[in-house]
């Protein structure tokens, strides 16, 4: 059922999803507090926990994404957002069973292939809700939710683990769950609480000044006929902002091992303090990606995007460079605050432009070509780059924050050369109604 939209409804519906993008960022994240203990319990490498972490879940998330993106452009995105709240939160769940490589890979696809439908289908919805003038800021409380669930899957991961470690979790152990286990099951849970509470309470809005979608011409237009359409700036704009991800996986997944080998803390103080820098970085960084986008967009059009979007880059390419440098834990700490905040507004300048350059008809699986590729490049390449460069290259695990400049630099420098090559593409007096 599709309904009009009151403001209160709009803000809750905002809530209640941003609610579940933090609790998904924080299930795609969680085993980089987890490194070491699952290391040694499943007796894996560094390449492998990257495969893990990265294209376990990659390969599924992209499977997915857009299969789901074009059923919720067809059909009810809230039934989409639903169903894959529930499958990524108990695969979570399942995880904290897994008692080999395979077992715990095999889960971490199901995450993946959950995780594919919540943002291309809440990116439509909120472009239904709220009116275009304010859209960005709207995207920038959504990714605000995503970076607190970075810092909470820190913040929690480490906190959960360290609980689990020292606590009585004798009688769980005797039937074969660790304490990493417990920590999974804990994290995951809450996800299905949520689903029930977004079918319950959640309406779908009326899209676009149309409520058949699915009857519509646009409705027929193959997504990726448009981007073949415009295949200089998909291959530009996408897989240059794809690079900054491979930058951004790489800091989140390594980051804490970085902090505990090198630096001597135990996964409760990385996760603590990892969790402040990240938290204070996903409030800050959204908030300057919406106004950027809500500004510069209006004023220059698509080449205000870029403007931002290139200038974002140059920030991230110093912040990772300096980073093997760092003399203390504080100081990789405040990097992590400027690096963090820096990416989470590209995300935010990139899923406004997104979202205001698409028909309504094809909103969602826009998004979803674009959380696809961010997720086959980023995910799928920044574990595992830096995993590889530790093991092949250095051949030492203390040279974690070495592998992790070399390869985030590079990616950054590579995403902000891309993404300039547009500013000379659209003219300045290009912009929106």
């Amino acid at each position: 059922m599709t309904t009009s939209v009151t403001p209160v409804r709009a803000i809750s519906t905002l809530a209640l999803l941003s609610l579940a993008y933090f609790l998904a960022l924080v299930d795609r994240n969680v085993l980089t507090m987890l490194v070491e203990p699952i290391k040694r319990d499943l007796t894996i490498t560094d390449t492998q926990f990257g495969l893990l972490q990265g294209m376990a879940f990659a390969v599924f998330y992209i499977a997915f994404a857009l299969p789901l993106a074009t059923l919720a452009d067809r059909w009810n995105r809230k039934s989409v957002m639903v169903g894959g709240l529930a499958v990524w939160s108990l695969c979570t769940c399942f995880a904290g069973f897994a008692r080999s490589f395979a077992g715990l890979f095999a889960a971490r696809t199901g995450v993946g292939a959950g995780e594919g439908c919540l943002a291309p289908a809440a990116y439509s919805m909120f472009a239904d809700l709220f009116d275009k003038r304010v859209l960005g800021r709207v995207i920038g409380v959504f990714h605000m939710a995503g970076g607190l669930g970075i810092g909470g899957a820190t913040l929690l991961g480490g906190q959960l683990y360290q609980h689990f470690s020292t606590a009585d979790s004798h009688a769980w152990e005797s039937i074969g769950i660790p304490p990493w286990g417990l920590t999974l099951v804990a994290i995951g849970a809450p996800g299905v609480v949520l689903a029930a509470i977004i079918l319950l309470f959640v309406r779908e809005p009326l899209r676009a000044a149309r409520e058949k979608v699915a009857e519509s011409p646009e409705s027929r237009i193959s997504v990726f006929a448009l981007l073949l359409d415009r295949r200089a700036l998909v291959l530009r704009l996408l897989l240059g902002n794809a690079c900054i991800a491979i930058a951004a996986t790489a800091m989140l997944t390594w980051v804490p091992s970085y902090l505990i080998r090198v630096f001597q803390l135990n996964p409760g103080q990385a996760g603590i303090r990892m969790g402040i820098a990240f938290t204070l970085s996903a409030i800050v960084g959204p908030l300057i990606g919406g106004v950027l986008s809500d500004v510069l967009y209006k004023r220059y059009g698509e080449r205000g995007s870029y403007m931002a979007l290139v200038g974002l880059s140059v920030v991230l390419v110093c912040g990772y460079s300096f980073m093997p440098f760092a003399p203390s834990a504080a100081v990789v700490l405040v990097l992590i605050f400027v690096i963090g905040a820096a990416y989470m507004a590209t995300l935010s300048v990139l899923a406004t432009t997104l979202q205001l350059q698409s028909v309504p008809a094809l909103r969602a699986r826009v998004s979803a070509v674009w959380l696809s590729l961010n997720t086959l490049v980023g995910l799928g390449l920044g574990a595992f780059l830096v995993g590889l460069v530790t093991d092949q290259v250095f051949e030492n695990p203390m040279a974690v924050g070495s592998s992790l400049g070399l390869v985030a630099a590079t990616s950054c420098a590579l995403g902000g050369a891309l993404i300039s090559s547009l500013l000379f593409r659209y003219p300045l007096t290009r912009a929106i109604a």
